[in-house]
Parts: C-alpha cells; structure tokens; sequence
C-alpha cells in the first residue's frame, strides 16, 4: 500500500514538472519578437527625438543595437554606463545605436536625455510613433536588446541584458 502511494505521489510530480514546463515555453514564446534570429529585422520609419525621420532599411551595411527601453525602468537606467561603453567603442565601426523609448511624456523623456548625456539616437515610440516599434517586434518587457547584422539580419536578441556585439 506504502508502495502504491510513493509511486503515485512519484507520477504526480513527474506529471506537474511536465505541466509546468509547457506552460515556461508558452510564456517565453510570448516574450519572443516577431521574428527569430536569423530572419530579416522588420523595417520601420519612425521619428527621432530629434525630430528627424529614422528608417531602419536605410542602416544596411551597418550593424545596428536597438535598445527598448523607458525612464522608469530601473534595469534600464542600469544598463546605461554600458551603452554608453559601447557607443564609445563602437561608434566608429559601423554600429548604430537606436533607443527606443515607451515613456508618453516628451518632457520626461527629453530631460533623461538630456541629463544623462545620451548620445545616440532616440526615438520616442510610444507618443510619437504610436508604439509602432514595440508593437512591430512584440516587446513585453524593458530593457529589450535587439541586434541586427549588416545585411539586415536578427542575430541576437535579449531580455534585460545587452548582448556581445560581434565587430
């Protein structure tokens, strides 16, 4: 009967594990972009902060880092001394840089900026451009750090955590 009852409990666990576990690849799927690594990047044309027009297409030949991102995103604030680090380094050597903002305050988003001496391009998604960009490549969560290759390629994305760049 002892018996019985272990190798049940047994099969019940083994049966929650796998349950569990189908739903983890459900819930990742979910915080996957729209495309996967390998596949062309969507294009966009959106505004800068700037007030200039940015088309992602236009960037080929260049590798380009977009970094999703929002001012109250403490993980993102965080990251910011190593984007920096690697616009420095970088800058020079075909690759671009794109914040993308989902703050809907331009002041706010101005002043962070500003403040912080941010030096590459930013875009302000959400209230200039309608979150096209978030929407376009499914981000659900900040900081989103997507790198394309030089012909326009996916090769790496990742989630709160900036990836190598390959130059």
């Amino acid at each position: 009967m002892v018996k019985k009852l272990i190798l049940l409990l047994s099969l019940l666990i083994v049966v929650l594990f796998l349950i569990k576990f189908i739903i983890y690849k459900n819930e990742r799927k979910k915080l996957a972009p729209n495309v996967q690594i390998g596949e062309l990047a969507p294009d966009f044309a959106v505004i800068d902060s700037k007030d200039d027009s940015l088309q992602l297409s236009e960037l080929k030949g260049k590798y380009v880092l977009l970094d999703f991102w929002s001012t109250s995103c403490v993980p993102c604030r965080e990251d910011l001394p190593k984007l920096k680090q690697i616009y420095s380094h970088y800058s020079n050597e075909d690759l671009i840089l794109i914040g993308i903002s989902n703050d809907s305050k331009k002041e706010i988003f101005l002043k962070y900026i500003q403040e912080n001496q941010i030096a590459w391009k930013q875009v302000l998604d959400e209230l200039e451009n309608k979150g096209i960009v978030n929407q376009l490549y499914k981000v659900k969560g900040f900081p989103t750090y997507i790198l394309i290759d030089r012909e326009g390629k996916v090769v790496d994305w990742k989630i709160s955590k900036v990836p190598k760049i390959p130059l």
